[in-house]
């Protein structure tokens, strides 16, 4: 219980004492990141459908992007900007690494997160509604995942920081517990959709540890969050793929 108070608080500007200062504590708390998602997601649904009772589709849908924001404190947006501006403007692993620590944004940053919001917010607008509360619920819970994913699989590529202590613990047993509850959650909620949505998003997480390990040789916090909104995004594109095509064959 008090792990998952730890990912919650950490992942979330929940109220409370802040997350634990013991490295080993704080990232064997990332086995919970789905739980976590899978809260937000809930959340993102019972928003998503109050505004729709009282605003036009189009201005609920952004609405309930401004929540999910304001609910995780632009943790995961920061550190999405801080990769795009490194990867975009470095050319070896030490200038992205100190491209990626500056706090001043870049015009690839400010591009990379404009372009992401307005994805997320086309895809929520324009997703089946079949399926909406079920994307809506499902993508927070997707990009959570990925983070455990990258960090169980992956070397930390500074010698600190944050997400140094998810990526040093986070071992085969976090994997394997976040994996099944995600798995359980996408399945329970979208059935067969839901399960061939969860192979998909592993292929991409896969892909994209590959693109930035070969530029950093590892992961830092920054580029874990980067991995959770495009994954968000992915999730959604993908499910909206996915139904149509079956929607056009039936």
């Amino acid at each position: 219980m008090k792990n998952f108070l730890i990912a919650l608080q950490f992942l979330t500007r929940a109220p409370g004492k802040k997350y634990s200062k013991d490295e080993k504590r704080l990232g064997k708390s990332i086995a919970y990141f789905p739980i976590v998602g899978l809260i937000l997601g809930g959340i993102l649904v019972l928003v998503n459908w109050g505004f729709s009772i009282l605003l036009a589709p189009l201005v609920a849908d952004a609405l309930t992007i401004i929540v999910l924001i304001i609910l995780t404190g632009a943790l995961h947006i920061d550190g999405f900007i801080d990769t795009i501006d490194g990867l975009s403007g470095g050319k070896s692993r030490e200038e992205i690494l100190k491209i990626m620590k500056d706090s001043r944004v870049g015009a690839f940053g400010i591009v990379g997160i404009v372009s992401l919001i307005m994805l997320k917010l086309v895809l929520l607008h324009e997703m089946p509604l079949e399926i909406k509360r079920g994307a809506i619920l499902l993508f927070p819970v997707m990009g959570r995942w990925a983070m455990v994913v990258a960090s169980s699989l992956s070397v930390y590529a500074r010698k600190r920081g944050t997400g140094k202590a998810f990526v040093n613990y986070c071992g085969r047993k976090e994997l394997v517990v976040a994996s099944l509850i995600t798995l359980m959650i996408a399945g329970g909620f979208l059935k067969i959709l839901g399960l061939e949505l969860f192979f998909f998003i592993l292929a991409l997480i896969l892909l994209l540890m590959r693109f930035i390990s070969k530029r950093i040789n590892g992961m830092t916090g920054d580029t874990l969050g980067a991995i959770n909104e495009i994954i968000e995004v992915g999730s959604l594109f993908i499910l909206f793929l996915l139904f149509n095509l079956y929607r056009g064959i039936l």
